[in-house]
């Protein structure tokens, strides 16, 4: 990726919230190349510590299909 819109974390590490996206964050303000000025936002996945649990999930739903 050269320039990605998102970037979206997922699995366990996610539940330590703000300890580990606000030292992420204050990485990516010092390190991170922005072209145009555009920061790129690191979230959370919405099912956090569950993402591939479930994503592994609807793979194997998918291919039985």
């Amino acid at each position: 990726m050269l320039s990605p819109d998102l970037v979206i974390l997922g699995g366990g590490i996610t539940q330590a919230d703000d300890a580990l996206f606000e030292p992420l964050n204050a990485f990516l303000d010092l390190y991170e190349w922005r072209p145009g000025g555009k920061h790129t936002p690191v979230v959370q996945a919405h099912f956090g510590d569950m993402a591939g649990a479930i994503g592994a999930a609807s793979f194997a739903l998918q291919r039985s299909v």
